[in-house]
């Protein structure tokens, strides 16, 4: 399956519309459902931007069957009963596959209602769906993700870390990893010397702060996003903290940096993908894949990041599933397809849907690191984790 380049000629998302048969000229419509606004808009425009530089791509090499792909994106508006109301429309119109949502939460809310009717493939990876469920999830788990990060702490020396969260959804399970990660007995050594949490709501964590840098920790995780992800960097810069944060992937992103660049740690680390990192991405099929997608966003005159590639593995592995099963796909067909799919390689790894609903394991996950002084994200380990020689001084 190591046909990239062909695959990016199909589609995302399709809809097994009843009645007479398409005209050659109509196109596959593509449901998706996105944050444009609210709290995970910052990802969801990204993505949104992404599946329309996918179309252009798609359609100007065949779209599928020699149809034209339209891509259809609703805004869940960051909530879940939103995407609730929106998905609960694409599946009563006979939709056989939904990208998105964008949040964790959405993804949640709406995973009952696609059981047995239509493949979500849901773009955080703060959503767990059940093994064999109908329900899909883009890169690697944060579960795995945070061991991934304190393993890559350990190794870098690093044994006295802090936790800092709140306590939602995403919190709760950013607390889960942690204590995975350190249960491990590779990292008997790794101490957790603060567990801090605050409100989504709260203006300030100076406090919070404060009691971390009393701890001796030398290095904090948070993996908050959005707006609260900037209060912990103004408290990190308040109360002078001076150790690298550990943070989640919707982090690489530009406009991200560019807003919090005034009090940004000087050591940044994010988990990201190996398509985060061409530097050290596995040579072959996945540099190819990682080729094609740089070419299709440079044509568009789009500097591409993380959150723009959320939805473009996602998108090829549908493509994929189309080509083969045809436009007019159930959703029972295509879940079965994707299911089974394996030594499927695209920009952030190898997939094998056999062992689990995201396809990738922690070998995909990359550290990487904000370079201010070069305005870009550069890789400190390898995949899996081991440091590079040149990670960033501390």
């Amino acid at each position: 399956m190591r046909f990239i380049a062909a695959l990016i000629s199909a589609s995302l998302i399709v809809a097994s519309a009843p009645g007479a048969a398409p005209a050659a000229s109509d196109p596959v419509r593509i449901d998706a459902i996105l944050s444009l606004t609210g709290s995970g808009s910052f990802v969801g425009v990204a993505e949104s931007r992404a599946l329309g530089i996918l179309e252009t791509t798609v359609n100007a090499t065949g779209g599928i069957g020699g149809r034209p792909v339209k891509f259809q994106i609703a805004d869940d508006q960051s909530s879940a009963s939103v995407a609730v109301e929106l998905g609960s429309a694409s599946i009563a119109r006979g939709a056989a596959v939904i990208i998105g949502p964008t949040l964790a939460g959405p993804c949640e809310a709406l995973a009952p209602l696609v059981k047995g009717k239509a493949v979500e493939f849901c773009l955080s990876s703060g959503f767990h769906p059940e093994r064999d469920s109908y329900g899909f999830t883009a890169g690697v788990s944060t579960l795995d993700q945070l061991v991934f990060a304190v393993r890559y702490l350990r190794l870098a020396g690093l044994t006295k870390i802090a936790a800092l969260t709140t306590p939602d959804v995403n919190g709760q399970d950013a607390d889960h990893g942690v204590q995975a990660a350190l249960g491990r007995p590779e990292n008997r050594d790794v101490v957790l010397t603060a567990s801090a949490h605050f409100n989504l709501t709260d203006l300030a964590v100076d406090a919070q702060m404060a009691h971390i840098k009393s701890s001796g920790a030398q290095a904090l995780i948070n993996y908050n996003t959005g707006t609260p992800f900037g209060t912990v960097l103004h408290g990190y810069s308040d109360v002078g903290l001076d150790i690298p944060i550990v943070t989640q992937p919707a982090a690489l992103n530009y406009a991200v940096m560019e807003q919090y660049a005034a009090f940004l740690p000087k050591e940044l680390l994010i988990t990201g993908l190996v398509g985060d990192a061409p530097a050290v991405a596995p040579r072959g099929a996945i540099q190819a894949a990682l080729a094609t997608y740089t070419a299709a966003f440079r044509a568009a005159g789009v500097t591409p990041d993380h959150t723009t590639a959320l939805a473009w593995d996602p998108a090829l592995i549908i493509i994929a599933g189309l080509r083969k099963l045809g436009p007019a796909a159930s959703g029972p067909a295509l879940n079965a397809y994707i299911q089974n799919l394996h030594g499927w390689s695209g920009i952030n790894g190898e997939y094998d849907f056999r062992s689990s609903q995201g396809g990738l394991t922690p070998n995909s996950l990359v550290m990487v690191a904000w370079n201010a002084a070069q305005k870009t994200f550069v890789p400190v380990s390898r995949p899996g984790g081991a440091p590079l020689a040149a990670a960033p001084p501390r």
